[in-house]
């Protein structure tokens, strides 16, 4: 059951994690807050939350302080467009897509030397409609998914350059 149930874990994509390996093992790394460059309100601290969250699942690095950690990263989100993706048939829109692109880098704390620099850039559709509540709530729900989506991407590049 077990050798079955690993087989099945690898075939699909997945892969079973042993704390402790990866590229950042046995560092400290310690998250800054990103420049917001956008006129969206709290993006950058959304993204933190989630790059914390994916950082502590899928790296060993421990988060630390920024006086004590061997490895910072920091960056900026460069832009957050909201656009039509889709009409209604009275020309209407019927579906929005959000883009948001995020410069980051990970840097030596101690040298200033930077290990890692990359641009990622995701895209989150949700639907328009006519009460404004519900839109707003969509438009929320659209900045948190693209903000996850996100934190998941740069982790997943940061690792593969290490």
């Amino acid at each position: 059951m077990v050798i079955f149930a690993a087989f099945a874990l690898t075939g699909c994509g997945y892969s079973v994690v042993q704390k402790g390996a990866g590229p950042f093992a046995g560092r400290s790394m310690h998250l800054e807050m990103f420049a917001n460059r956008t006129y969206q309100p709290d993006i950058e601290g959304r993204l933190r939350l989630f790059l914390v969250d994916e950082l502590s699942a899928s790296s060993s690095a421990r988060l630390a302080e920024s006086t004590d950690a061997d490895l910072l990263v920091t960056g900026d989100v460069e832009s957050l467009t909201i656009e039509n993706a889709a009409f209604t048939q009275l020309d209407r829109a019927g579906v929005y897509r959000m883009v948001l692109t995020v410069q980051a880098r990970v840097s030596d704390r101690k040298s200033g030397k930077i290990l890692w620099k990359g641009t990622e850039t995701v895209r989150e559709e949700y639907p328009a409609g006519t009460d404004m509540a519900l839109q707003r709530n969509a438009r929320d729900t659209a900045i948190s998914s693209v903000c996850k989506e996100m934190a998941r991407h740069l982790v997943s590049q940061m690792n593969r350059a290490f």
